[in-house]
Parts: structure tokens; C-alpha cells; sequence
């Protein structure tokens, strides 16, 4: 198998990380469709998919173990592409969309997990960070094909913005010719089997620290998109196409150092941790002391900088502190992370 090929399939699987963001670009149509409907209700179409992400993740080392990662990815291509164009002909009602939004991150969970795995998998640990690089870039820019794309299908009908889902269809046929079938074997049945308290004992502890840096990573990775519109508009400097055009030029920085990773993580080499956060720090601060919509679009680069930089080199690192074997496990402890902070947030929002 050329690995030219094979990189282009895993690459082409990271463009539907975002997936489930889709429909966010549609919620003020949806809203008016739906006017008795609570905003966060509809808002859940594009947060609830992430419960199903969570926990197919917890479940899809085990699963990649006893049977083949090309079928389980086909399974979740198939999946985001059944699940993303079928509420083009069920949409009667909100209950409809938010069951179809499950199942869509069931695909996702799926897919992203076992593209990560992939990685560790067929490169080499000096390769790893270069190929991660690149599929964080392909993560951002398939993310502004998908909402980009999806807000122009959706400009006079939003369920039309389901077609861009489309692009999954084209993506099942691109790894079903790309990726091999004879993919190297996680051996961690029969450890797990035997004990899988000892299994977690003997990891390394950085994983845990990882993971624990990943949980906050995450958080404010979805604090700062999330809560810019409101910034903006504190500040009367615009509102959701100047955010929009902001949260793009951001996401393109992390495009553009997604794809100079190599580079990067050669100059960086462990202190990418610290450089990361400290632009991503840089970026917050940005957003909250300057008026200046320049300023802050160069915080925004900064932004998208900043989390490719941490969220191409976190798995690269784990998979060095960790076995081969161990590459399933630790697929489970960093969703156990973001697991809490969910329920730390659906129970501080309930209150």
C-alpha cells in the first residue's frame, strides 16, 4: 500500500471532524421554522452529537481490536452519511433532527477515533507530529468547507444545508480505496481481559497529566468561538458575519500551522505545551483588552495557531509514553476527562 495513498485516506476522514457544527450556520432558520421551540433545544443539534461521540469513543479500542478498523471507519462513514442527508426528507419536527444529530455522532466517534489510531499505527513516532500537523489543517479546512458550503446550500431552504453531507458519501468511497485491509493489530484483548485494573496501573502517569491538560484544551477550545459573538458585540464592533468572517481568518492560522507542523514541532520539540498555551493565553488576552477588530482577528490566528499546535502534538506525545498496546487505552481515559466536564456542565446548566 503507497503511503501516499494511504496518508490522503486518513487526511480525507479528518475533514468530517466539524461535521456535527453543520447545522449551527442554519439555527436562526431552524428557530424561525420551529418558533415555539426553545433556542437551546435547537441549539442541541449541533452539542448533543457530542455525547455519542464520547462514548463511541470509549468503546471503539475495543472494538478496533476484534475487528477490522477499514469496516469500523466504512461503518462510520456510512453512518455520517446516512444520518446527515436523512433529515432532507425528516425535519416534521426538532425530537426528528436532535435522534438523527445522535446518530451523526456516533459516525464521528467512530471515525475520528480510529484515523488517530491510524496514525500511531503506520508512522513512525518522528513522523507522527508532521502527519497529526497536517490533519489538524485538513480538521480547519474542512470545517470551512462544511460550514462555508452548507450556509450557501441552505441561503433559501436550511434543509437544503443537509446536502453537504455529500462530502461523506465521496469520503466512504475515497477510504474504501485507500486504506488496506490488512491493518496492524492493537493486541490489548487479552491484557484487558486478564485485568484491566492493571492495565490503567502500569501507564505511564504522563498520560493522565495529557489528559488532564487535554480537559482543559478542550474547554476553552469551545469557550472562546462560543462566547466571541458576545465579546463582539460588548464592545459594539459588529456582529455575526464580522464574527463569522473572524472565527474563518482563525481558523485558516491553524490551516496554514497545521501544515507547518513538521517544521514547527522540530523547533518546539517538548516545549510545545508550553508555547501552545502561551499563544492560546495570548489569544484570550487579546479579545479582552483591545477594541480594535484587527487586533483581534491577529488574537483569532493566534487562537486557531495555538490549538494546532496542542492538538497535533497531545496524541503524537501519547504515543510515545505509551506501548502500542496501550494505544486503545488511552483512547478511553482522555474521553473520561471530557466526560466529566459535560456532566459538569448539563448539571451547572440545569441548576
Amino acid at each position: 500500500m503507497s503511503k501516499i495513498k494511504l496518508k490522503f485516506g486518513i487526511l480525507c476522514m479528518s475533514a468530517l471532524s466539524t461535521s456535527v457544527l453543520v447545522m449551527s450556520v442554519a439555527f436562526s432558520a431552524i428557530t424561525k421554522q420551529f418558533p415555539h421551540e426553545p433556542i437551546a433545544k435547537i441549539q442541541m443539534i449541533a452539542t448533543i452529537p457530542n455525547l455519542s461521540i464520547l462514548i463511541v469513543t470509549l468503546l471503539t479500542g475495543i472494538l478496533a481490536d476484534k475487528f477490522s478498523k477499514k469496516v469500523l471507519v466504512l461503518i462510520g462513514l456510512g453512518i455520517i452519511s446516512i444520518s446527515g442527508l436523512l433529515p432532507i426528507i425528516i425535519h416534521k419536527n426538532i425530537n426528528q433532527l436532535l435522534v438523527l444529530a445522535l446518530i451523526l455522532g456516533i459516525g464521528v466517534g467512530l471515525v475520528n477515533t480510529i484515523s488517530t489510531m491510524l496514525i500511531s499505527l503506520f508512522y513512525r513516532p518522528e513522523e507522527r507530529p508532521k502527519i497529526l500537523g497536517q490533519s489538524v489543517a485538513i480538521v480547519n479546512l474542512g470545517s470551512i468547507v462544511l460550514m462555508l458550503g452548507g450556509g450557501l446550500l441552505g441561503k433559501n431552504n436550511w434543509v437544503d444545508t443537509y446536502w453537504i453531507f455529500l462530502l461523506a458519501v465521496l469520503i466512504f468511497f475515497i477510504t474504501l480505496g485507500c486504506l488496506p485491509m490488512d491493518i496492524p493489530k492493537v493486541s490489548i484483548d487479552k491484557t484487558i481481559n486478564k485485568n484491566t485494573r492493571d492495565v490503567f496501573i502500569h501507564l505511564n502517569k504522563l498520560v493522565f497529566l495529557i489528559s488532564l491538560i487535554t480537559f482543559f484544551v478542550a474547554i476553552m477550545i469551545n469557550v472562546y468561538p462560543t462566547n466571541l459573538l458576545l465579546v463582539i458585540n460588548s464592545k459594539h464592533l459588529g456582529g455575526t458575519s464580522i464574527t463569522g468572517m473572524i472565527n474563518a481568518v482563525g481558523t485558516l492560522g491553524g490551516v496554514i500551522t497545521g501544515l507547518c507542523m513538521n517544521k514547527i514541532s522540530k523547533v518546539l520539540k517538548d516545549k510545545f505545551f508550553v508555547i501552545g498555551f502561551i499563544i492560546l493565553g495570548f489569544a484570550f488576552l487579546i479579545v479582552f483588552i483591545f477594541k480594535n477588530l484587527l487586533i483581534i482577528l491577529i488574537g483569532a490566528i493566534c487562537f486557531g495557531s495555538s490549538v494546532a499546535i496542542l492538538m497535533s502534538n497531545i496524541p503524537a506525545f501519547l504515543s510515545l509514553v505509551s506501548q502500542p498496546s496501550e494505544v486503545a487505552i488511552n483512547n478511553f481515559i482522555i474521553p473520561i476527562f471530557l466526560i466529566s466536564w459535560g456532566v459538569f456542565l448539563l448539571l451547572y446548566v440545569a441548576y
